[in-house]
């Protein structure tokens, strides 16, 4: 990725570092200020949007589709792994895993990761193409 900017994969990281603690601070409003299964989807789907962000501070060179399949088979993996009963135990022994690994297996859990993985990606592809054009009109 390439902009005027002699440093666009630094820029790219600290952008996406802003977006997911952004990101981080919503879901976490969503699920305590909100309630049943709308609030429990958003917050699954804002789960699948964190997951995103952090593996693209990670593998920043990574395009939007690529990162999102990347995301929502990890996501998707993290839910089926919930059906072994391991995250629940592990919830147990530390809070910390209940809000990485979850505790319970849902399968409506697989759509919201899904849709939240399409969605920011979409909004990715167009965020990058919107700093292209910006890029490209500067003197």
């Amino acid at each position: 990725m390439h902009t005027s900017d002699s440093r666009p994969l630094p820029r790219r990281r600290r952008g996406l570092l802003i977006a997911l603690v952004a990101c981080v601070a919503l879901g976490l409003a969503v699920t305590r200020l909100g309630s049943g299964e709308v609030a429990g989807f958003a917050g699954d789907a804002l789960y699948a949007v964190a997951a995103y962000l952090a593996i693209g501070i990670l593998w920043v060179r990574l395009r939007p589709i690529p990162l999102s399949l990347v995301t929502v088979a990890i996501c998707w993996a993290i839910e089926f792994f919930q059906a072994t009963g391991i995250p629940l135990r592990l919830a147990e022994q530390w809070i910390g895993w209940r809000y990485l690994l979850g505790t319970t297996f849902n399968g409506v859990d697989l759509i919201a990761y899904l849709l939240g993985g399409v969605l920011i990606a979409a909004l990715d592809t167009w965020w990058r193409s919107r700093a292209t054009a910006l890029g490209s009109h500067r003197p």
